[in-house]
């Protein structure tokens, strides 16, 4: 009875973990088209832009440690489907910012900002791969010497 409700815990909480992009899977699955094309940002236009916003409670963890946050080399890749609407998106920085939690914070509040754009092609829609997106941030918790 005990190994029956170990195995229905460990599912219950695989379950709960998911598969997304800062968990180090894809968010927005989506099987490409038989014709797809190299992602060239130039052949589409940003109709809507998503908006990147840093988490709250990510702040509050750095502000209440006093140390410095760093995330670079932070990509995200994803895909832009017919329609212009991003899809397959994944983290493709350093696999060790995914088991981090604040880490975590940030790269879903980035791959929140490729979800929420959508763009328009310019000629024939196409099914584009291999776009990136480039994140760096750096938080430096500079301390005022006369407080000390």
């Amino acid at each position: 009875m005990r190994a029956l409700m170990c195995v229905a815990a460990a599912l219950g909480v695989a379950a709960c973990v998911g598969d997304a992009a800062e968990l180090g899977g894809i968010t927005n699955r989506m099987a490409p088209t038989a014709q797809v094309r190299a992602c060239d940002l130039d052949e589409l236009r940003v109709t809507t832009q998503g908006q990147l916003r840093f988490p709250e409670d990510a702040m509050m963890f750095v502000y209440m440690t006093q140390q410095d946050f760093s995330l670079a080399q932070a990509k995200i890749r994803y895909d832009i489907n017919q329609a212009g609407v991003p899809v397959n998106i994944s983290y493709a920085g350093p696999a060790a910012d995914t088991r981090h939690a604040t880490r975590q914070k940030v790269i879903r509040s980035a791959a929140d900002a490729v979800q929420e754009t959508r763009y328009e092609w310019k000629g024939a829609p196409a099914f584009a791969t291999g776009c990136v997106f480039d994140l760096t941030v750096e938080i430096r918790n500079l301390r005022d010497p006369a407080s000390s």
